[in-house]
């Protein structure tokens, strides 16, 4: 049986952050879920406060999780970046709701609407995750609003 998946698209959406923390992680599907917890255990040991959701990015081959924060960090565990403000504009956004193994699936239902639409991306996905994986099952019920960033111009 095949399950037929709606999803709404928005456009013209704005991914906007301060005060954010961020550091290279695996892009491996199965280290997702370590890699946030290392995240919450080294910013627990630096006191850093968390204002918002945790943000993934694949890039060029390159992943990262971004955290934003009451305020900016007195230290950094070694490896992580600070930077003051994070803004994505003209982003198109979906929410992929199920497992996080099918997150590939949205994405490419997104890679066509926006294809569709004659949208050109110029960034990778921002993935924030909407609810908190408190463990590995909370996996299976994730709820992640994906952006893309994409040209102003449609030629």
């Amino acid at each position: 049986m095949m399950t037929v998946v709606n999803m709404l698209f928005l456009e013209h959406q704005i991914l906007n952050m301060k005060n954010i923390v961020l550091f290279k992680s695996s892009k491996s599907e199965d280290a997702v879920f370590n890699e946030l917890q290392k995240a919450k255990t080294q910013m627990e040991n630096y006191k850093m406060l968390r204002s918002g959701k945790y943000v993934m990015n694949v890039w060029n081959d390159e992943s990262k999780i971004l955290a934003p924060l009451h305020n900016a960090p007195d230290d950094l565990p070694q490896g992580w970046e600070y930077k003051k403000v994070f803004r994505l504009e003209h982003a198109v956004k979906t929410r992929h709701e199920g497992p996080y193994a099918m997150l590939g699936n949205s994405v490419d239902i997104l890679g066509k609407y926006l294809s569709k639409q004659g949208y050109t991306p110029i960034t990778g996905c921002y993935y924030v995750i909407v609810n908190e994986w408190h463990s590995r099952n909370d996996l299976d019920n994730a709820i992640i609003d994906i952006y893309v960033g994409v040209s102003g111009n449609i030629l």
